[in-house]
């Protein structure tokens, strides 16, 4: 097995900025409803973000927007009059763990092959049973050590069979000590998933950035401009918004929010690689870039 693990890299950045991220968030008294309106606010600059990608990037076809158009629709009423808040809870944090690491391949430069997927299995699995033990209220069966002992079989398997340990390798660690992190120390999963969610949001905003840099520098400057520009409209109008109707001091509000806002996720994992692909979304290769 060797070692590649170059300093000046990409990958090597958001790993060491992604682990700042995570030990800050974690030493900090953060509470679960403030990291919710955090992500409701961020979500939507992700959100909006992502179509005005998706538009400059040609993929917005009139078959794929006519299936968004549907698909919202009937993700919205399902989700509306269907489904409790803790089921679309679990379902949305499912759907997005998938999501979440299926990106990573992506944001960290890493080819989707064998064996870089079974680095991306482990906190796949760890996350997964946290979710669905915290649902299901299986505390008394994955305690602690459960966890670790799934976490040591899949490292001793990836030992076996990754040829080369990159920052990848390294990162997929991170994801799977702080989880076994918010397991020990009994932070609730959806506190857990929603630091992800806002990490995930963080470097969404910096890897189109780093990709206009290093490809098409005479474009990078207009991006960066749009992106805050609509970071500032879209942040400001959601704290006078928020603010303004007290949502946080009003629990149905506040539950109305969140679901309008699992909802949301919902649409947009299944708007983009790989489910996208079913309703139209051009595949990489026929992009207009």
């Amino acid at each position: 097995m060797r070692t590649l693990l170059p300093w000046r890299s990409f990958a090597f950045f958001k790993v060491g900025t992604g682990l700042s991220f995570l030990v800050a968030v974690t030493a900090l008294p953060v509470s679960g409803s403030f990291l919710y309106l955090l992500a409701i606010m961020v979500g939507k600059i992700h959100t909006v973000g992502a179509w005005i990608g998706m538009w400059k990037a040609g993929k917005l076809t009139k078959k794929y927007v006519a299936w968004m158009f549907v698909l919202t629709l009937l993700v919205s009423y399902w989700g509306t009059t269907m489904v409790s808040l803790p089921l679309l809870t679990l379902i949305a944090n499912l759907m997005f763990l998938f999501h979440f690491l299926f990106d990573e391949y992506d944001i960290q430069e890493e080819s989707r092959n064998k064996l870089n997927l079974i680095s991306g299995m482990t906190p796949g699995v760890l996350g997964s049973i946290f979710l669905l033990s915290d649902y299901f209220n299986f505390k008394d069966v994955f305690f602690f050590e459960i966890y670790g002992i799934i976490f040591i079989a899949f490292l001793l398997i990836e030992l076996l069979y990754v040829k080369q340990i990159g920052w990848f390798f390294v990162q997929s660690k991170i994801f799977s000590m702080f989880i076994l992190f918010a397991i020990f120390t009994e932070m609730k999963s959806g506190v857990a998933f929603l630091i992800f969610l806002i990490y995930h949001y963080i470097f969404w905003f910096i890897y189109p950035v780093y990709k206009l840099h290093k490809y098409k520098r005479e474009e990078r400057d207009g991006f960066i401009f749009i992106l805050l520009l609509m970071s500032l409209l879209l942040m400001s109008f959601s704290m006078f918004y928020y603010g303004s109707v007290g949502i946080l001091e009003n629990k149905d509000m506040f539950e109305i929010a969140v679901k309008i806002f699992l909802i949301g996720t919902i649409v947009h994992i299944l708007a983009t690689a790989p489910f996208g692909y079913w309703f139209g979304l051009p595949r990489p290769h026929s992009l207009i870039t």
